[in-house]
């Protein structure tokens, strides 16, 4: 899970997910990976991520900050 997205919770698409790379039980540290994260055509989340806001903000309220979770 990661809070303070720029853009997740209501505009984006895909994400950047760092994360450690095993292959048959190796471990070849770690990668950036580019996921989809919503349909493009109808903007609907995918099955097993959870996105939402963060809600109202102390600064600039119109910055969609949010948090993704797989």
């Amino acid at each position: 899970m990661k809070f303070w997205i720029g853009a997740i919770a209501n505009v984006a698409n895909m994400a950047v997910i760092w994360a450690n790379l095993y292959l048959d039980g190796k471990n070849y540290g770690i990668h950036a990976f580019i996921t989809p994260i919503r349909d493009p055509q109808t903007h609907k989340v995918f099955p097993g991520i959870l996105i939402g806001d963060c809600g109202p903000k102390t600064g600039l309220n119109a910055i969609d900050n949010g948090f993704i979770m797989f």
